[in-house]
């Protein structure tokens, strides 16, 4: 994943989505799973989920939902 949109709800909750490419092989093999984690480059961890309920992606790109402890507003790129 290349970089991901942050969003701020009303109530101040942060979220997060992005594409990920990844073989589509290897995108078979994550999806549905609810253990998944990404390391961003300054070294966070991030949970993910499949942002579709079913897999349909024909390549090698599907959309995530990130979870968890996000970075703060302030270090966001605008």
């Amino acid at each position: 994943m290349d970089e991901f949109d942050g969003f701020v709800s009303k109530s101040g909750q942060l979220s997060g989505s992005g594409e990920m490419r990844v073989a589509l092989e290897t995108l078979k093999k994550l999806f549905g799973r609810n253990d998944l984690r990404l390391q961003t480059d300054d070294g966070q961890n991030l949970s993910f989920r499949f942002s579709e309920k079913q897999f349909q992606s024909p390549g090698d790109a599907a959309h995530v939902d990130l979870t968890g402890t996000l970075p703060p507003v302030s270090n966001w790129r605008h």
